[in-house]
């Protein structure tokens, strides 16, 4: 388990004095980040198998938004590992020691070198592990789009260089807060999935499909066919 301290700042909130959803998986992955490059265990692990993670889906509760200078505690451990991928669980708690933001993340291993999808050996990965998953409403890892959706454009853009991170990728919270402006209702359950990663230059269209009422499917792709992401919103 790791664990990060952090008070919500004024760059933190949203015009109603309290943590953005951006703002909150940030935070989510900049704990989830740390541990894999603070905790010698781990790094003792994907440096032996050259390995490192790449980010295939994600899952957030929003129970409560903390409020401007509100002391939080934001935790993440390993609950789970396989040959091929690892989840792990990070949550935000409040003040009142209280979780108000909860996510599971899956991340599937890759080779370093070749950037092809990585298998450990039997047995590699159980000591990994490191906490019990924690107890939410698991969803599926896969979004399911009915065939009768139809999406329709909201914007087109392209990945700017302000946009990549220390990957030369389109940073995760970047491209999320690039959809999360198109869904116009207060959503407490958001998934996502990560495809492809787009690089500087490349072309970024955002459409979106309304699944029901408070409920919408926001894609991020390229126009010729490569979806870099797929994101759900819903009450």
């Amino acid at each position: 388990m790791h664990t990060i301290y952090y008070r919500t700042g004024f760059g933190d909130t949203d015009k109603s004095g309290m943590l953005s959803p951006a703002a909150s998986v940030r935070l989510l992955q900049d704990c989830a980040m740390f541990q894999l490059e603070g905790d010698e265990h781990f790094r003792h692990f994907s440096t032996k198998y050259n390995i490192g993670c790449f980010l295939v889906s994600r899952q957030i509760q929003f129970e409560r938004m903390p409020r401007m200078g509100e002391e939080l505690r934001i935790t993440t451990g390993i609950c789970a590992c396989k040959s091929s991928y690892g989840q792990r669980n990070t949550i935000i708690y409040d003040e009142s020691d209280t979780p108000c933001v909860i996510a599971t993340e899956v991340g599937a291993f890759v080779h370093r070198v070749t950037g092809a999808p990585y298998a450990l050996p039997p047995g590699a990965y159980a000591d990994i592990v490191d906490c019990e998953p924690y107890p939410m409403d698991y969803e599926s890892r896969k979004i399911t789009i009915p065939s009768e959706l139809t999406f329709t454009e909201l914007e087109r853009t392209k990945v700017y260089d302000s946009y990549l991170d220390s990957n030369r990728h389109l940073n995760a919270v970047q491209g999320l807060q690039l959809v999360m402006k198109h869904v116009d209702f207060a959503y407490r359950k958001l998934r996502g999935n990560y495809r492809n990663q787009a690089t500087l230059g490349e072309t970024l269209i955002i459409d979106g499909a309304a699944v029901g009422d408070q409920h919408r499917i926001l894609r991020l792709h390229n126009g010729e066919g490569k979806i870099f992401t797929t994101h759900e919103f819903k009450v």
